[in-house]
């Protein structure tokens, strides 16, 4: 079959390997002029398109990049030529079993977790999808714990996950989804395929926007962690590396999973594996404590919430490190950042604006009396030390927390370096060099 591959990178060069191994011709075609994969892709005989040509095309596999409403990806449709993803060509071309994980916020440490808590079960099992590798990078493994954007869940057709796993539905992506709508029927794809042999776990007060004739698990937003009518962890034993709801979901989800392959459950692994687990870096890690107050990186959260989840689970009083530059749309910025109003009043001591839009986002929630201190004509190089500092003295006994909300690009070259600022910022207040 010959193929167009719209987009290289890391998932399109992993698309260009999975079709070589099928035995499939093809090209490629990427806006970029020296794309990531491009000599890989070469090698393996897929030649570069140097102006985009449907000609003798028969499938286009389109990179998470773009966009759906891209032009060229609409004279695909017109066509009537299919538009995959890599989630979708994996499912056609080889068997696998797969737990599917999507959402607003929690989606990548939800996955990482319920990965581990399978391990723990003597399984094979691997994280791909919306990570590195890609989801065709690892489907030999026993089961794929597959972390979905909307973006590859809008060029699924036909695949279906064994569990499917929706950790919330906020506001994201409206601006590339071209409304809110088509945003959150983008993330409900996950669910459109799903039989009666597959199970559905979300949170007990999301609804379910689709009709599905899978099992519907709820899972209680509050309390302990359950195995059943066991309690596996208790709620003040969480570690702090783990949001208590993403716990929650991802036992449920691990059980699930574990019930449909007739596998019986090993409490006391489970147990031991999530009192053991990590976290991922970045995502709401405590990095250091000092004079019993915590620091907090939650570089990677830019979505509001995300922002609540870091603001629910920080000790107060919270010293709230907030910028960057805006991503939210007017429409974001009216009905989302109200979420925000009560728990900034509860808990949060001073609000350290930094970056393009911190002072926009903090006079939005300034007439609840927040303490606000204008830290936005600091560089790249002074606003985390300045910020730790300043956090410190109004926060001891508390928590200093980085939860942006806003993206990185205003000062840093990404949400990771915009958080090891933060964390040698934090490593020289240690040391007393602040």
């Amino acid at each position: 079959m010959k193929t167009l591959i719209f987009g290289l990178g890391r998932s399109g060069t992993s698309v260009a390997r999975h079709l070589a191994k099928l035995g499939w011709t093809g090209v490629w075609f990427d806006d970029s002029a020296e794309p990531f994969g491009a000599a890989e892709a070469i090698a393996l005989g897929f030649a570069r398109l140097e102006q985009f040509d449907l000609q003798g095309i028969e499938l286009v596999v389109a990179a998470p990049g773009v966009m759906m409403r891209h032009p060229k990806m609409q004279a695909a449709l017109a066509a009537g030529i299919p538009v995959w993803g890599e989630v979708e060509l994996a499912f056609r071309t080889q068997q696998f079993s797969s737990i599917g994980i999507t959402g607003t916020a929690g989606k990548g440490s939800t996955t990482l977790l319920i990965a581990h808590l399978l391990v723990s079960q003597g399984l094979d099992a691997r994280v791909g999808g919306n990570f590195d590798p890609p989801l065709l990078e690892v489907l030999d493994a026993e089961v794929c714990v597959v972390e979905l954007s909307s973006f590859q869940l809008e060029r699924i057709d036909l695949y279906h996950p064994e569990v499917a796993v929706v950790t919330n539905i906020g506001v994201d992506h409206v601006r590339d989804h071209g409304s809110l709508e088509a945003y959150k029927a983008a993330k409900w794809q996950l669910v459109k395929n799903l039989t009666a042999k597959n199970a559905l776990v979300l949170p007990a007060s999301l609804p379910v926007a689709r009709a599905t004739p899978a099992a519907i698990l709820p899972v209680p937003e509050s309390g302990d962690v359950m195995a059943g009518i066991t309690k596996l962890v208790a709620l003040e034993e969480i570690p702090h590396t783990v949001h208590p709801q993403n716990a929650r979901v991802a036992v449920v989800a691990a059980l699930a999973y574990l019930e449909r392959i007739g596998k019986p459950m090993d409490l006391a692994c489970l147990r031991k594996a999530l009192l053991e687990f990590l976290g991922v870096p970045g995502r709401f890690e405590t990095i250091a404590t000092l004079q019993n107050t915590r620091f907090i990186e939650d570089s990677i959260a830019t979505r509001v919430l995300a922002v609540q989840s870091a603001l629910e689970n920080a000790p107060a009083p919270i010293a709230w490190i907030l910028g960057g530059r805006d991503k939210l749309t007017p429409e974001e910025h009216f009905s989302e950042l109200p979420k925000l109003e009560q728990l900034v009043k509860n808990k949060v001591s001073v609000v350290l604006a930094f970056g393009e839009s911190g002072l926009e986002y903090a006079k939005a929630l300034q007439h609840i009396g927040v303490k606000v201190i204008d830290l936005t004509k600091e560089t790249s190089e002074s606003i985390m030390p300045k910020a730790v500092q300043l956090g410190f003295e109004h926060a001891k006994g508390g928590s200093v927390i980085l939860a942006p909300l806003g993206t990185s690009f205003d000062l840093f070259k990404n949400y990771k370096a915009r958080g090891q600022a933060f964390r040698d910022a934090v490593e020289q207040l240690e040391k007393g060099n602040l």
